[in-house]
């Protein structure tokens, strides 16, 4: 009976996991929330991948967070295949701290562009959650492009 529980809790995981809402931007006036961008959540639908594909930017919120944690937080965002140049980009952003890192390959596809969001939600360190994340088309790196 109690392989039956687990079957059925992993069959409506299963489920569940399909159903998941794309994330989308914050909007509407006044400063940025930084609301957390996963869990429950697929990358945002990209509008024009183009001939080259996209690479992504993900803001990470780091306020409050030690040293040790960022040190875990950019470990493991190399890990996923993430570059992350930490003198450079953490920034402090309407009095909240971030850490920004970008795709090192190409995504060619909506699959791929979901397969690392959800990598990259998944290298959570306590208080530290992403927040955003941002397309542009490999070679034209100065023009982001439209989410939906």
């Amino acid at each position: 009976m109690h392989a039956r529980h687990i079957a059925i809790l992993f069959a409506i995981g299963i489920a569940l996991a399909g159903c998941a809402k794309r994330w989308e931007p914050e909007s509407g006036p006044g400063p940025l929330k930084f609301v957390e961008a996963c869990p429950g959540r697929k990358a945002p639908a990209v509008a024009d991948f183009g001939p080259q594909g996209v690479t992504a930017a993900y803001h990470f919120v780091v306020t409050g967070t030690s040293e040790k944690e960022i040190a875990t937080l950019v470990d493991r965002a190399e890990k996923a295949g993430l570059e992350v140049h930490l003198a450079s980009l953490m920034i402090v952003m309407n009095g909240t701290d971030a850490l920004f890192a970008s795709s090192k390959a190409p995504l060619l596809d909506q699959r791929a562009a979901d397969a690392e969001f959800a990598a990259i939600c998944a290298i959570k360190v306590r208080s530290t959650h992403l927040t955003n994340v941002q397309y542009n088309r490999v070679g034209i790196e100065d023009e982001w492009i439209r989410i939906r």
